[in-house]
């Protein structure tokens, strides 16, 4: 896998102790993967960024559950992410998003969900509808 800027002379090398393997979307999109195994449907990926998008994050949310934050490995219950940041009850609920995985990423939560409203001003939203397993070869 390639990351930016895409130079053919650096290969990325998966590091299991190192939790900047992969970006925010792509946890994202492993995790949409997981939950729609899981049977949750829909599953929107969301992704929020500021003013010029030298800044920004993804989640999952689920309706109905909450927001999965694969990256930092939190699941927030009855939380929204793109309609606002969290409070005091938000966090009192947290949970880890997987139980394979002990290692959150708490200070992730004073970045990105105890956020301005006027920083995120670019915000996306799209649903993974098709997902399958393949076998690797």
């Amino acid at each position: 896998m390639k990351i930016p800027p895409y130079d053919d002379d650096f290969v990325f090398r998966y590091d299991p102790y190192n939790y900047r393997n992969y970006s925010c979307i792509e946890y994202s999109a492993m995790g949409a993967a997981w939950l729609h195994n899981l049977g949750e449907r829909p599953v929107f990926s969301i992704s929020m960024s500021n003013y010029d998008k030298s800044w920004g994050h993804t989640v999952c949310e689920v309706p109905m559950l909450g927001t999965y934050d694969f990256h930092a490995n939190i699941f927030f219950p009855d939380y929204f992410w793109h309609r606002r940041p969290v409070n005091e009850e938000d966090l009192s609920k947290i949970t880890p998003a997987v139980d394979w995985d002990d290692n959150q990423k708490l200070d992730m939560i004073d970045k990105y969900y105890r956020y301005d409203t006027n920083t995120y001003v670019n915000k996306y939203i799209w649903t993974i509808n098709n997902v399958r397993s393949v076998k690797a070869k």
